[in-house]
């Protein structure tokens, strides 16, 4: 692919190829098996000429800076590229080997006798292969497959609630979204911090709460009183089950959420009719299990307040009657939370 330059970038394979030290070697593994696609991972094999790279450890006495020490490319594509590493071999000053066979092999080396190291490259490749394995099944950024499907993927799915076929995929956003705060929604108890801090991190954008806003909720048909006798009349005695009106105040049934201060593109996102909006509503739905009314108060900065076009803003939204700068951030536009 080529840069805005015109300029070919070189592939990254070229580049695990031409500087093997600046990378690390499970990445480098990892780059010969996306490189190698029609081959299995590595040590699934058992034939080694079939694997994606074949490791050998190098014989030292020193303590070198970097994972690998040099690649080799086999050109005839026959047998794999050979990724020779500083690390994790059975002799040199990091092995078990014995130190008197240590100097023995470091010694056949010189003479240019290659039959020891090979034979000892046998386990070496296989020792590494069970180390890239392991280091896989537990680190994320090695799996090769969808980090959706993954073990770490599903664990997290449990720990929010969300691991059930019948409740995947229920939001307008995706599930991973939340799987970083399962630490609040696994609690039992909701709290306000808990949905200030839930809220901030899943938008990336100020919130806080006021509580007890209270709020009208309209009583059930069968507490509403009927004047009249015996069939008519219902919840009709005074001072025990008689009641004024169809509706009563409940001053701990709605909270308000206040977002910003805000931009004005990010205002604009929360609107009714924008797709923040419903997201929004879905979530705050999701952490109160519907246990609360809530109202949203959308904070525009005093810097960004627009001013009044024809054509251009939406009643109670978006249009503001501005002879002049604004000293305070406008606090006028609250929407009420859906909660059908």
């Amino acid at each position: 692919m080529e840069t805005t330059k015109r300029q070919p970038r070189t592939p990254l394979i070229e580049e695990l190829l031409q500087k093997p030290y600046d990378f690390e070697f499970h990445q480098a593994v990892k780059i010969f098996e996306a490189a190698s696609p029609h081959l299995l991972p590595l040590g699934d094999d058992p034939n080694i000429e079939h694997q994606p790279v074949s490791l050998k450890s190098r014989v030292l006495l020193s303590y070198p800076s970097s994972d690998i020490s040099v690649i080799q490319k086999n050109e005839d594509e026959i047998a794999p590229s050979e990724m020779h590493v500083n690390f994790f071999g059975i002799g040199g000053s990091q092995g078990p080997l014995p130190m008197p066979y240590t100097e023995t092999l470091m010694s056949r080396i010189a003479q240019k006798d290659f039959v020891m190291r090979d034979f000892l490259d046998i386990f070496n490749h296989r020792l590494l292969s069970i180390l890239h394995k392991v280091k896989k099944k537990h680190n994320i950024s090695l799996s090769p497959t969808d980090p959706h499907n993954t073990p770490h993927a599903r664990i997290l799915s449990h720990l929010v609630g969300l691991s059930k076929p019948a409740l995947k995929n229920r939001f307008s956003a995706p599930d991973d979204h939340f799987f970083g705060l399962g630490a609040f929604i696994w609690q039992r108890h909701r709290s306000i911090v808990g949905l200030a801090t839930f809220l901030q991190d899943f938008f990336k954008v100020p919130v806080s709460i006021d509580q007890f806003k209270g709020t009208w909720k309209d009583m059930a048909a069968e507490e509403i009183t009927y004047i009249g006798k015996r069939r008519t009349g219902k919840n009709n005695v005074l001072g025990r089950t008689a009641a004024l009106g169809t509706r009563f105040w409940d001053q701990q049934g709605l909270i308000q959420i206040n977002l910003g201060p805000l931009t004005h593109k990010t205002f604009s996102t929360f609107l009714k009719t924008e797709k923040n909006y419903a997201l929004f509503c879905e979530v705050v739905r999701f952490y109160l299990q519907l246990t609360h009314t809530f109202q949203i108060n959308l904070i525009l900065k005093k810097d960004d307040v627009p001013a009044c076009r024809l054509g251009e803003g939406r009643l109670a939204w978006t249009s503001w009657i501005k002879t002049k700068p604004f000293v305070e951030n406008d606090r006028q536009v609250i929407l009420s939370g859906d909660v059908n």
